[in-house]
């Protein structure tokens, strides 16, 4: 993503994490440090952005914080004491305002609350990498691919063989005996001829 996108649940009813570096619009002429702090979430991914960059250039020294709160980072960037804030919420459209703020938005996690609002999610959702069925895969027409798990694909081979093992059981549900209609189409799930509609859609049979 120019914005990556991480989708891990539901559009709708998910809850949405936004995770943004706030930065004034000030001159930074010959500065040779830098320093980064605010939200506590965030740290972890900044102190790998900053190890990172550090390994490609020694200049400016990128230096991480402990944490601050959303009122206690603005006004340490305010002051001059940090350079760069962290924040995956509480930057209101005033404190950017009046504060000259430039919002610059790192990366989007969505997590949804259900299957079928991920699988919505990963079709409509450009560079988007979220957790699915193969079944999802096959029937979306190619816009949803597969991806490796340790460089091992998810083909049918290898999850009976144990190599892919990221995989769920799906079950069929019923109340007590089947009746003679729900008996019907079960047996055909099980059959050979349930397998083939099992393979073609992504999933692996239980033979």
């Amino acid at each position: 993503m120019s914005s990556r996108s991480s989708i891990l649940s539901l559009k709708s009813l998910g809850l949405t994490s936004t995770l943004l570096l706030a930065l004034t619009v000030l001159p930074a002429a010959g500065a040779e440090k830098i320093v980064l702090d605010g939200s506590s979430g965030m740290l972890p991914l900044a102190k790998a952005l900053a190890t990172a960059y550090q390994q490609q250039s020694s200049a400016p020294l990128v230096e991480t914080g402990k944490g601050l709160g959303t009122g206690a980072r603005l006004r340490a960037l305010a002051e001059g004491t940090i350079q760069i804030a962290l924040a995956s919420h509480g930057i209101k459209p005033e404190d950017v305002q009046k504060g000259n703020l430039k919002v610059i938005e790192v990366e989007t996690a969505k997590v949804m609350a259900r299957g079928g609002d991920m699988a919505k999610g990963l079709v409509e959702t450009p560079h988007a990498i979220g957790m699915t069925s193969m079944t999802v895969v096959e029937q979306s027409g190619g816009k949803v691919k597969a991806l490796t798990l340790n460089g091992v694909a998810p083909t049918a081979e290898n999850v009976r063989s144990g190599r892919y093992f990221l995989t769920r059981e799906f079950y069929f549900v019923i109340k007590g005996e089947p009746t003679p209609s729900s008996k019907k189409f079960l047996d055909f799930v099980l059959s050979p001829d349930g397998d083939r509609v099992i393979l073609a859609n992504g999933a692996v049979p239980l033979r």
